[in-house]
């Protein structure tokens, strides 16, 4: 705790934020089709079968981790979306889905 005035404390709170991230020793590659993208991911062996805004946050993660709302963003620039709620929603659907099927994980910093 600190101290504002005399007899005033306040305590200091510390925010994790969350960002999410390839697993380590992920490799992805990508193969790019009309209305999905095939996703191999060399590190497990497994490919996947994404939708293009799936395929984007992939690969916009494989350079660095990033929270929800700035890939959100990204996600609405790239396809000339709005950058509402629904798409924030969508987006985090979408993140939650991709790490159950583990290409994706998610930590607090």
């Amino acid at each position: 705790m600190s101290r504002d005035a005399p007899g005033n404390t306040r305590r200091l709170s510390t925010q994790l934020q969350t960002v999410w991230h390839l697993p380590p020793f992920s490799e992805l590659l990508f193969r790019d089709y009309d209305m999905e993208v095939l996703v191999f991911d060399a590190g497990s062996g497994n490919t996947h079968i994404v939708d293009p805004i799936a395929g984007c946050i992939l690969r916009y993660l494989s350079k660095r981790p990033q929270n929800s709302e700035v890939l959100a963003q990204e996600v609405s620039t790239q396809f000339r979306l709005p950058a509402d709620t629904s798409l924030a929603s969508y987006i985090d659907s979408l993140l939650h889905s991709l790490a159950q099927q583990n290409l994706l994980h998610q930590s607090r910093v």
